[in-house]
C-alpha cells in the first residue's frame, strides 16, 4: 500500500474512504479504489471524464511543457512555495504553479510562475479554494504535525 502513495494521497484516508464505502473492502479492493482515484481510470477499463476539452485546449501544451521545463530549471528543481522558504525547507519541485490562478485571471508569464513540489502544490490548490486539510493522525491517536 505504501507504492500508492506517489500522489501524495495519505494510506489512512484511503483506507477510511473505502472502508466507509464497503466496510469489508478487502486490501485489493482497497488498492483499485485508489488506482482508480490517482489514475483518472476505472478498474472495468472507462476512462473517467475529468475534463470536457484536451489539455491544448485549456492552455497545458507543447508550449506550456516548454514554460513548465524552463521555470523547473530557473528555480533550480527546488520548491519555491512560501511555507518552505519561510522553513528554510530544501524540496525538491517537480511541478509549475501560478502563483496568481488562472482562474483568478493569473497569467502566464515567468513572472507569474514558480516550482512547486506536489505535496506543497495540493496543499497550496485547497488553500487558495478555502478548504482545510485534515490532520494526519498517528499511530498513537495524536495528531503527526506536517
Amino acid at each position: 500500500m505504501h507504492g500508492l502513495t506517489s500522489k501524495g494521497v495519505e494510506p489512512f484516508a484511503i483506507y477510511e474512504a473505502v472502508e466507509s464505502e464497503n466496510p469489508n473492502a478487502s486490501d485489493a479492493e482497497i488498492q483499485a479504489r485508489e488506482i482508480e482515484r490517482s489514475s483518472g481510470f476505472c478498474i472495468g477499463g472507462s476512462r473517467m471524464a475529468w475534463h470536457k476539452t484536451s489539455r491544448h485546449q485549456r492552455g497545458y501544451g507543447t508550449t506550456w511543457d516548454r514554460t513548465r521545463l524552463r521555470i523547473l530549471q530557473r528555480d533550480g528543481y527546488l520548491c519555491q512555495c512560501k511555507r518552505c522558504k519561510e522553513e528554510g525547507r530544501v524540496t525538491p519541485a517537480n511541478e509549475v504553479d501560478h502563483v496568481v490562478p488562472k482562474a483568478k485571471n493569473g497569467g502566464d508569464e515567468d513572472s507569474n510562475l514558480a516550482a512547486i513540489n506536489h505535496d506543497c502544490h495540493l496543499r497550496k490548490t485547497a488553500e487558495e479554494m478555502g478548504k482545510k486539510r485534515r490532520p494526519r493522525i498517528g499511530l498513537d491517536g495524536y495528531p503527526v504535525a506536517d
